[in-house]
């Protein structure tokens, strides 16, 4: 088993999270749902997800400018 954990606060988003973090969380709920209601019958519940952000720095701020990468992987049928 293989983890990453990181955390803090931000004012990225709303909800305070890292936009890299929210936007890998919406992928795989995403993907969660279409495996769940028979869209992707072929994908089984190992996922992953990876956003890379490219950032601005401006006086201590930290700007989001553009999603840079977006890795999905999910674990399927052959």
């Amino acid at each position: 088993m293989l983890g990453l954990m990181f955390g803090y606060a931000t004012d990225e988003t709303e909800e305070l999270m890292p936009l890299s973090l929210l936007l890998a969380h919406k992928l795989l709920a995403r993907l969660h749902k279409l495996r769940r209601d028979g869209t992707l019958p072929w994908a089984l519940p190992d996922s992953k997800s990876q956003v890379t952000v490219d950032y601005q720095f401006d006086f201590g701020a930290c700007i989001p400018l553009r999603v840079h990468t977006v890795v999905l992987s999910a674990q399927h049928k052959r």
